[in-house]
């Protein structure tokens, strides 16, 4: 059947396109800064108050720094939180493409305050431009795909935790889609290659939206090959497909292995739990929220990433389209059954319903809770049922032919479906607070155990980035059917786009300003020592504080104790414990093991927020035993290590794998002390257990030094290296155990 809106657009890139881009990017990004003013009168003093743009800042910064100094393709993955665990940037997304727009602002004015902001105002604006060239490729007219930019940027689940980066990098999905859509049209080498930049850098800067993005790509791709089946019969559609996977999988490779060897080796994962706790219900897709002006008109939604109503004027675009659909396509349901089942996406949409219907009422089945009546388990299925297919019915394609030329909405509304289904977690639940009902299991239960790359993500709603994307994209071609059928009303797409302006505003954060947190004498004074120092700050285990501590090494790179990210190390979680009164000889015996030496800072005014809502019983006073005050301003205190009066028979110090290989000399300074008749004191000194050398010791304090080879530092991917310096008789049965029987001083580790 004819497209009445079908219209070919040319497939390479020309000056005119290009300025085109560049002017819909400038539009977007001044539109998003009016929806969140005052965001740009803090671009350079301060973020939005929450606990992430410092830790992304963070990130951003350690890239571009990575950047500048030659690392163009592969971050530097030792960084300098989690001290002294190896390779910990992999605890976190890679985001190495916004990082090489960081480079550039960094590398101009070396501030991190504006190196967050700026890439979060790119990579917002950049969503639109991506989502612009997919709707154009559809295909739709300009004026849709205006809109259709627009409202992607706009949506209450971009407006509502734009905070959070995360949130923001989501440029390419639509970027993949358009890539993938041109390749299905036109296989060859060009689109290939085309196909798989755009995948590695998806791949090489949101793990979570790859994941994501590769759910309705089989869809899609079963739409064209339904529609043109003779493509399978060319050999081109092979060699291309294969030439894009290589392509791909070799650009990534060096970035994303160390995600592998955490995930296969080091056995890192998100558990179901965790996934269940930042999943959404069904009817949260029909909740609005504080981001929008009208929310009043229903229930509110929980703030954050779980608010995911579309908004009203897109609702309206799509319940338009599946009535324009069923208009035009009324003459199917004439058709034979034969007929129908030839459609192969129409019966994975009605698999994908089934077995959906099928865990819920078998979860239901299988639930047992005491605290609700037995009757709910029917009525709470069934209204989760009915909302499902109401969305069906509603947003989901109701165009069957797959010869129609939109064939790949049709491919994208199947995964569309797929996402909406992940997007409830592993366990489909509904209500609220303590009347919360277990309905079922779903598919992520399944899936986080058969298809190890679930078990990366613990965040389950981005997957209604999908879905939210497919409403745009159908809202956009219904737009530009009428803008098509009535060419005078060429303005028609200002109207819901006025509309999505109007009941959509930003979160209203308050700004905190980091300059001065930034210009604390404390933190100048670590800034200026003339060698890095390891450091841990209090609250030690609050993300609230430890995402600032982070940013506070932006520069000087000093070895942060700290951290926050995906993962954390078991060792860093028991310190955590430690920091407690009855347990700070704990954390000081760890800290005295760490080289460099580590000093402690304490964030005042993070204490009192510690004491305040996390009931810690932390009191600076209980230090007194362990640390001795260095400096202190109105908001930092700055404490390092007592000495220890007798050096205990075994010395350990704990270092990172690559500072080590950086400063492999030991030096120190040692001698015996009340040696046994017949005894030949001597240091014996091991690396990871394993014995490198023994140094003999007399009563006299004499210079000792010691080459570590590089074998011995094990894996770049190991946690830590632990080196030992032990004291033995080796000539005697009696061998030491208390301290006070040796001397040692001066302990370093320098380059060759």
């Amino acid at each position: 059947m004819g497209d009445p809106i079908s219209h070919t657009r040319p497939s390479t890139k020309t000056a005119r396109d290009a300025l085109e881009y560049l002017l819909i990017f400038i539009a977007l990004a001044v539109v998003i800064l009016l929806v969140v003013h005052p965001w740009i009168r803090h671009f350079t003093t301060g973020f939005p108050e929450h606990f992430d743009p410092p830790n992304h800042t963070m990130h951003l910064c350690w890239n571009a720094e990575s950047i500048l100094r030659g690392h163009v393709w592969a971050p530097d993955y030792n960084c300098n939180f989690f001290y002294p665990h190896a390779y910990t940037f992999a605890f976190d997304e890679p985001v190495w493409f916004p990082s090489l727009f960081a480079a550039i602002v960094y590398g101009l004015f070396r501030d991190p305050i504006l190196v967050w902001n700026a890439t979060a105002l790119f990579v917002w604006a950049l969503s639109g431009v991506t989502v612009y060239a997919f709707l154009r490729e559809l295909p739709v007219s300009r004026g849709a795909a205006y809109f259709g930019a627009a409202a992607f940027c706009l949506i209450p689940y971009r407006l509502a935790y734009y905070v959070e980066l995360n949130m923001i990098y989501c440029f390419a999905i639509p970027l993949v889609y358009l890539f993938f859509i041109r390749w299905l049209r036109r296989p060859g080498y060009r689109n290939a290659l085309w196909l798989a930049l755009a995948l590695t850098v998806s791949a090489t800067t949101h793990l979570y939206y790859t994941i994501i993005t590769l759910v309705p790509m089989p869809f899609i791709l079963a739409g064209f090959l339904v529609r043109r089946p003779q493509v399978l019969r060319q050999r081109r559609f092979y060699l291309s497909a294969a030439f894009t996977i290589l392509i791909a999988a070799g650009l990534s490779a060096p970035i994303l292995y160390p995600y592998a060897h955490l995930r296969w080796h080091a056995h890192y994962a998100r558990t179901v739990q965790q996934q269940a706790h930042s999943s959404v219900q069904p009817l949260t897709y029909l909740r609005p929220s504080k981001a929008s002006l009208v929310h009043r008109v229903a229930p509110k939604a929980d703030p954050g990433e779980t608010v995911i109503f579309p908004g009203y004027a897109l609702c309206a675009l799509a319940c338009a389209y599946w009535i324009h659909r069923r208009l035009v396509f009324r003459s199917w349901r004439n058709a034979s059954l034969a007929a129908r089942a030839r459609q192969g996406l129409a019966l994975t949409r009605a698999t994908l319903w089934f077995v959906f219907a099928a865990l819920v009422l078998y979860g239901a089945y299988h639930t047992h809770t005491s605290s609700f009546a037995s009757v709910k388990y029917l009525v709470v299925p069934s209204i989760v049922l009915v909302f499902c297919i109401s969305v069906v019915l509603l947003f989901m394609p109701a165009d069957p032919d797959i010869a129609h030329p939109r064939a790949a909405l049709s491919g994208l509304g199947v995964g569309a479906i797929a996402c909406f289904i992940l997007s409830f977690g592993p366990v489909v639940t509904f209500g609220q607070g303590h009347d919360i009902v277990v309905v079922g299991k779903g598919p992520m239960a399944y899936l986080h155990q058969i298809i190890p790359l679930f078990s990366l993500m613990r965040v389950v709603t981005r997957f209604a980035l999908i879905v939210l994307l497919y409403m745009i994209a159908v809202a956009c071609a219904v737009l530009d059917t009428a803008l098509r059928k009535w060419p005078r009303l060429r303005w028609l797409w200002v109207v819901p786009l006025a509309l999505v302006l109007v009941e959509t505003h930003s979160r209203p954060y308050r700004f905190s300003d980091q300059q001065e947190r930034l210009a604390s004498p404390v933190q100048r004074l670590l800034q200026e020592m003339p060698e890095r120092v390891s450091v841990v700050v209090i609250p030690f285990g609050a993300r609230e504080f430890d995402g600032p501590a982070m940013m506070d090494t932006v520069g000087k790179w000093n070895y942060l104790i700290n951290g926050w990210a995906g993962f954390m190390p078991k060792q860093h979680r028991r310190l955590g414990h430690d920091f407690t009164p009855g347990k700070l000889d704990r954390a000081a015996d760890w800290l005295r093991e760490i080289w460099p030496e580590a000093y402690l800072v304490v964030d005042l005014r993070g204490v009192r927020w510690w004491r305040t809502h996390l009931e810690s019983t932390f009191a600076e006073k209980d230090l007194e035993p362990y640390w001795q005050e260095v400096m202190r301003d109105d908001r930092f205190a700055l404490y390092r290590l007592r000495p220890v009066k007798d050096t205990p028979s075994c010395v350990i110090r704990r270092l990172r794998t690559d500072v080590l290989r950086h400063h492999p000399v030991l030096r120190f300074e040692a001698r015996a002390l009340d040696v046994p008749d017949g005894a030949t004191p001597r240091v014996r000194i091991r690396v990871n257990g394993v014995e490198l050398t023994e140094i003999d010791l007399t009563s006299q304090l004499e210079p000792h030094e010691v080459t570590i080879p590089r074998q011995m530092t094990g894996s770049i991917f190991g946690e830590e290296v632990t080196l030992t310096l032990e004291l033995a008789y080796p000539d005697t049965t009696e061998q030491p155990g208390a301290p006070g029987l040796w001397e040692l001083h001066n302990l370093d580790f320098t380059t060759n």
